[in-house]
């Protein structure tokens, strides 16, 4: 007469594999959201980058056809026209990627030519996953929290914004405010 008292070491029980499977369970249940917001963190670091690359493109171009301390009856031309010649700003985001020649021609000191590019390509919005940007003129307001983004003048881009108005992860701001 054997007595079976001990438990059998070939295998686990039910018991066992249903905990096992619970607790798996339990920390993908909680790594898949904390996995969400590294990736959304990501994403606003991106946002920040483009932004900055595009605002400074901008600043550049105006800068550069409308470069400070220039003498009265001066004049600047742009080739190919990619410039309002009102502002002094670019007429769309493509013409930062374009080669341009400004010529500054200033009374008594003769003719500068120089050509410039100011961005390689527009840069992808990682919130839309497009190179469409919203884009606002120099009269025009940034969004405001819980405006709709205004539409595009259409004749020069001052500033820009992402289309996505989704909140942001501080909570307070939506992205198109950025």
């Amino acid at each position: 007469m054997t007595c079976r008292n001990r438990p059998d070491p070939r295998g686990m029980t039910l018991l066992e594999l249903i905990v096992t499977a619970t607790i798996l369970a339990i920390l993908a249940g909680l790594a898949i959201p904390l996995a969400q917001v590294v990736v959304q963190r990501q994403k606003e670091a991106e946002l920040r980058r483009a932004l900055r690359v595009l605002r400074t493109a901008i600043d550049e171009f105006h800068r550069a056809v409308d470069p400070p301390g220039l003498p009265p009856g001066s004049t600047v031309t742009v080739d190919p026209p990619v410039m309002d010649p009102e502002t002094k700003y670019p007429k769309n985001l493509e013409a930062l990627t374009e080669w341009v020649t400004v010529k500054t021609t200033v009374p008594g000191q003769g003719t500068r030519e120089q050509k410039y590019r100011f961005l390689r390509r527009v840069p992808e919005d990682p919130m839309t996953g497009s190179t469409e940007w919203g884009q606002l003129c120099i009269d025009q307001k940034p969004p405001q929290a819980g405006e709709a983004p205004p539409g595009w003048c259409g004749r020069h881009v001052y500033d820009v914004y992402t289309k996505s108005c989704r909140p942001a992860l501080d909570g307070k701001s939506r992205y198109c405010e950025w």
